[in-house]
């Protein structure tokens, strides 16, 4: 009862970590450039939501989020970029707003309609007295280049029937971007040895790329993340990444290139011990590692719609709700019953 606890509390912190990411954007407003005051400047108005979102006409629990939700990213972030651009003269009452991005990268861009550029958050010039009129000319936004479509992001269009919405604010595991450059390195140092035929050196870079890329994968399910906290152990990694596998949920081929470099590790370090590595044995495990290096920079790019296999770690009943606390990777001593 003890491990299942704790299992559930380490699921828990991971899911939210992203949540509280989500969120913050949402109901923190004590860092905002005040609205500007009536006739100062472009009226703040909700942005009408489509019918479509919450099923069919009227309202709707459903658009009614919605709405709130593009109501809020418009106000926090969208309006005041026009209100500075309005002072720059690259906007004006005649411009009509039709779509809006907002990239929550570092740092945070606006893109408006289908400029090929994006905008900074909005900043006052000059400091302002509570209740003093905010002109124009008292706000900037700057144009930067336009940032690849990836999350997290918020974006909104108007259609026939009003604003409809777009948005994945999850983020990637924290460790993901600086394991993705070690790997990198590995896998490019790996090729190098490869190509001199100095298979000792291809064996430990390529292990250590092909080590990290796997870390990768399963940081970015926080179930799987779960079972990697506090252990840095190679054995512990190759046993959740089989783990993984056995669920179905990578290619056979990843876990297996990594127990064999891991395999070759001690032979191809120690020279008292024989190595064997044909030539031919080593371009095949290069080519699955850049397999490897592809699958893990994809998924940290974009895990929404990837379904993956669970297991229950309680008795479910029909119609009950199921959160992250209630799954698994790791059998149960009952044996295994997948979630899909």
């Amino acid at each position: 009862m003890a491990v299942a606890g704790e299992r559930r509390r380490k699921s828990g912190r991971w899911c939210r970590h992203w949540l509280r990411f989500a969120f913050r954007f949402m109901h923190d407003t004590s860092d905002q450039v005040p609205y500007a005051p009536p006739e100062s400047g472009p009226a703040v108005e909700p942005l009408p939501v489509a019918d479509s979102l919450s099923g069919g006409p009227g309202p709707g629990e459903g658009a009614a989020a919605q709405e709130a939700l593009i109501d809020d990213f418009y106000r926090r972030y969208v309006h005041m970029v026009l209100h500075a651009r309005r002072g720059a003269r690259t906007w004006s009452d005649d411009d009509q707003l039709t779509h809006f991005a907002v990239y929550l990268h570092e740092p945070t861009a606006i893109v408006i309609n289908d400029e090929p550029h994006a905008w900074t958050v909005a900043r006052a010039l000059r400091s302002l007295a509570r209740g003093e009129r905010l002109e124009f000319a008292d706000v900037q936004s700057d144009q930067v280049p336009r940032p690849d479509h990836r999350r997290p992001y918020f974006s909104a269009t108007l259609t026939s029937t009003g604003w409809t919405s777009e948005a994945d604010l999850t983020i990637s595991h924290p460790a993901s971007s600086d394991l993705l450059d070690a790997a990198t390195q590995f896998l490019v140092t790996a090729e190098q040895a490869h190509q001199a035929e100095a298979l000792r050196a291809f064996v430990e870079n390529a292990f250590h790329a092909a080590e990290s890329f796997a870390r990768v994968e399963l940081l970015s399910f926080p179930v799987a993340a779960d079972e990697l906290e506090g252990s840095r152990k190679h054995a512990h990694l190759q046993s959740v990444y089989d783990l993984w596998l056995r669920l179905g949920n990578t290619d056979p081929r990843f876990p297996a290139l990594l127990r064999e470099l891991s395999a070759l590790r001690a032979s191809a370090t120690y020279v008292n011990k024989t190595f064997t590595l044909e030539a031919q044995t080593a371009s095949s495990q290069l080519r699955t590692l850049h397999d490897l290096a592809e699958h893990a920079r994809s998924v940290v790019l974009e895990t929404k719609g990837r379904t993956i296999k669970l297991i229950a770690t309680r008795a479910i009943d029909a119609g009950t709700l199921v959160s992250t606390a209630d799954v698994t990777i790791r059998p149960t001593s009952k044996g295994v019953k997948s979630v899909a």
